[in-house]
């Protein structure tokens, strides 16, 4: 899930009181550990202490720093590498049957994880929604028809697929070259000429600190506001 609630966490006290089948182990896996509120972690952290012989848990994540000291200190670290480009995209082969162009593109979007790519090569809403915000962003669409757009998509991705375009920009400018929005080679090279480094650097900011608090929003368009607003000379389309 995008967020762990404290219903989840009640699910997994159920199944961690449960005696397991012929004695033997329990295994419980939360994805994007790093989404666990306050509450949940608290709960969670309960259930370390509480521990049971022949339970194991697997909290994963690409952001351990964003899940409490006190459960980090329970828990033993394992870092488990990315493959390889070349590995991930003969595995993605193996896979599905899209053509290689957009592989290459779904994954350097999933920031070439293959597991996440593949599942983005079959998200057409997402594929719509991202060029709609990058079209966007260079042609001079409307403020709140940008926001609009902005909503849709989940709040990790857009700060993700944002952050991606800064960095190929920031990359073209000095080198010529991209490395994410593979298909947006002209927009990024429009950007580069038109947009000081120091700006960009400005916006990332925003970018930041909007997927600080992505995976929990006040007011997700309220956020989304405040992050489109500071994109380099938008203040004319407001």
């Amino acid at each position: 899930n995008s967020k762990i609630t404290i219903k989840d966490v009640r699910n997994i006290s159920s199944f961690f009181e449960k005696t397991s089948h012929r004695g033997r182990a329990k295994i419980i896996v939360i994805y994007n550990a790093e989404t666990l509120g306050t509450v949940p972690s608290n709960a969670i952290l309960k259930l370390l202490e509480d521990y049971q012989t022949n339970t194991f848990f697997f909290l994963l994540t690409e952001k351990i720093f964003q899940i409490l000291p006190t459960i980090r200190s329970r828990c033993r670290k394992i870092n488990i590498r990315q493959p390889s480009k070349k590995t991930a995209l003969s595995w993605m082969q193996e896979n599905t049957t899209a053509p290689q162009e957009k592989l290459n593109l779904s994954l350097s979007m999933a920031g070439f994880a293959p597991f996440r790519a593949l599942g983005l090569l079959t998200d057409d809403q997402f594929w719509s929604n991202r060029s709609q915000l990058l079209e966007g962003l260079c042609e001079n669409a409307k403020f709140e028809s940008l926001v609009n757009v902005a909503e849709k998509i989940k709040p990790q991705t857009l700060a993700k697929t944002l952050d991606m375009l800064i960095y190929d920009v920031l990359l073209f400018q000095v080198s010529g070259k991209i490395t994410y929005h593979l298909d947006r080679l002209d927009q990024t090279k429009e950007m580069a000429a038109n947009i000081p480094e120091k700006e960009l650097l400005k916006w990332r900011d925003k970018v930041i600190s909007y997927a600080k608090e992505a995976h929990h929003p006040v007011n997700n368009k309220l956020a989304i506001e405040v992050l489109l607003s500071g994109f380099p000379y938008m203040e004319a389309r407001i």
